[in-house]
């Protein structure tokens, strides 16, 4: 038998792969591994992290932030993270984000593909506070520069992230303004972390404009989207430009919209617990289709009612929200009709419930 030289010996067969193959054979694996292997070596980190393969990567919801109201002589509000996968977690997540720097409380704000929008007060009087966004896969943060701070501090409704990874590493925070005492819209702050400064821009929105404290947003087709209190649907492009407004279907009910499959739904639940999904499949006919109806008794079975709807799954056809009688979260899929009990929320557990997946390409929160 003819003796291998040493050179053959030595070959090391992952070295011969090309990049295309090392993607395709990552994009195989659960998401828990494919964050293990960006520490496998520099040329395996960057593969993982280069936007161009983000889309072939697995990206999944993780589970969602939520809070805990706790009265007491100091009312407080703790926070948590609810794990939503069927196989494990993905990744261990602190819902403290304790990589932060001390502050006297931190408020989750928003989350927007990967990256968590925080309020950080300064003092226990909570009159002082920074905006910082971070990764929590990376436990890297970006503290803003100090915000603009209008005549009444209590002008300040609503503050909100905009991050698409595929399109950049940047992201964008709106903090939107109202009258003190009828709460309408009259202007917005959004800062860029391209230009790393603010930018003030009175509305254009109809001069009635509310937005509730608790609505959603959802940043798509470069544009961010939110629900006012008609309720109709509102939008805002990241320049501060183009303010617009698309109809809504007719509803007393206040829902919250998501992103789904690349398409806008709008998702609402009557006081009977009737709950609605509507499609937007057609963005620019904003036409809205029903998609799906179902009585809550008909999931949870008996008299148990559903609390709150809480979001619908990224990357398909599912609903999750909470039980009010036994607190626990569930999800339904609307496809297969598969209903799920997921995991016990906290005692006293209150919105907002902020989905999270993981982010693991590089954004400009991870540079030095």
């Amino acid at each position: 038998m003819e003796e291998k030289s040493p050179k053959k010996l030595q070959t090391d067969p992952p070295a011969s792969l090309t990049d295309d193959l090392i993607v395709e054979i990552l994009s195989r694996l659960p998401v828990p591994l494919v964050h293990r292997c960006r520490c496998v070596s520099k040329t395996w980190r960057d593969l993982i992290s280069h936007p161009d393969h983000r889309k072939k990567l697995p990206q999944t919801l993780a589970g969602f932030f939520y809070g805990s109201y706790h009265s007491g002589h100091v009312p407080r509000i703790s926070r948590h993270f609810a794990d939503v996968s069927a196989a494990g977690p993905h990744i261990p997540v602190d819902a403290s984000l304790p990589f932060l720097p001390k502050y006297s409380n931190v408020d989750q704000l928003d989350n927007c593909n990967g990256l968590v929008l925080c309020r950080c007060y300064k003092t226990p009087s909570e009159d002082e506070f920074d905006y910082i966004v971070c990764n929590p896969v990376t436990q890297r943060w970006l503290e803003l520069p100090p915000h603009p701070t209008p005549d009444e501090p209590d002008c300040i409704s609503i503050v909100r992230l905009a991050f698409n990874p595929a399109v950049s590493s940047h992201f964008h925070v709106f903090q939107f303004e109202e009258t003190d005492e009828e709460m309408r819209i009259t202007g917005v702050n959004i800062y860029s972390s391209q230009r790393g400064a603010w930018n003030h821009k009175d509305s254009e929105w109809d001069a009635y404009t509310v937005l509730p404290f608790t609505t959603r947003s959802v940043f798509v087709n470069g544009m961010l989207h939110l629900i006012t209190a008609e309720p109709a649907l509102v939008t805002l492009d990241t320049e501060g430009k183009s303010w617009g407004t698309i109809h809504m279907p007719h509803s007393p009910y206040f829902g919250f919209i998501g992103l789904s499959r690349g398409c806008l739904h709008y998702v609402t639940m009557t006081p009977d617990s009737k709950i609605s999904v509507l499609c937007l499949e057609d963005y620019d006919s904003k036409e809205w289709v029903l998609k799906f109806t179902v009585r809550t008794e008909e999931l949870f079975g008996g008299t148990e009612q559903a609390g709150s709807m809480i979001a619908i799954h990224p990357y398909g056809d599912i609903i999750f929200l909470s039980s009010r009688d036994t607190g626990t979260l569930a999800s339904y899929d609307m496809r297969r009709q598969e209903f799920r009990r997921i995991c016990n929320l906290e005692e006293g557990f209150t919105g907002p419930y902020l989905p999270y997946i993981p982010l693991f390409t590089k954004s400009v929160v991870d540079e030095d």
